[in-house]
């Protein structure tokens, strides 16, 4: 399981531009992990969004992965928002 903070620009603050999300993972056969389910909110209430996911291919796009290595596109030193009161499903 994943219980998190999403953020994005411009703000990357909440409630319009950050807020939880929530993710559960399974293993396939061989051992890899997927995400089952996600679920995310702006702030920290409100209704819970299904993030619908769905694996298309074992390959990271170039312009993703390059993203992903670029360490200024990660927010850091953010408070960690409050632990949930009941499980989101």
């Amino acid at each position: 399981m994943i219980d998190g903070w999403w953020n994005e620009l411009p703000s990357r603050t909440p409630p319009q531009n950050a807020g939880r999300v929530y993710f559960e993972m399974t293993r396939d056969r061989a051992g890899s992990a997927s995400p089952d389910r996600g679920q995310w909110l702006f702030g920290l209430d409100g209704d819970w969004w299904i993030w619908e996911l769905i694996k298309v291919s074992e390959t990271i796009p170039a312009a993703a992965q390059a993203k992903l290595e670029d360490a200024s596109v990660f927010t850091t030193g953010y408070e960690t928002p409050p632990k949930p009161t009941a499980d989101p499903g």
